[in-house]
């Protein structure tokens, strides 16, 4: 039995988030002109469950903190592939910046 992620090509269907957390940009940060983009890789389990978020692109530091920290609360339907529940790799990107 080989255990290897499926690409988002192989599965039944694109995994839904069921459960999404926004990342809380600050007024702090936002006073500072903060702002960037954040993409997070990660893989989604066979439960749905978000596993391993490391971050590819990188804007700031805090800004990554934020969005990792969101993502790890994120829940998905289960990903399938010929009907079974797979392991399946993801990416999100998170844009922040103040409100106009």
């Amino acid at each position: 039995y080989l255990y290897r992620p499926c690409s988002l090509r192989e599965l039944d269907r694109i995994p839904t988030p069921v459960v999404t957390v926004t990342p809380q940009y600050s007024d702090k940060l936002a006073a500072k002109g903060v702002k960037g983009r954040v993409t997070v890789d990660f893989y989604i389990d066979e439960t749905g469950t978000v596993r391993m978020p490391a971050v590819s692109i990188k804007d700031d530091i805090e800004l990554t903190a934020l969005a990792v920290a969101a993502l790890r609360q994120w829940k998905f339907e289960p990903p399938t592939r010929n009907g079974r529940p797979v392991l399946v790799r993801a990416s999100q990107m998170f844009n922040f910046g103040p409100s106009r």
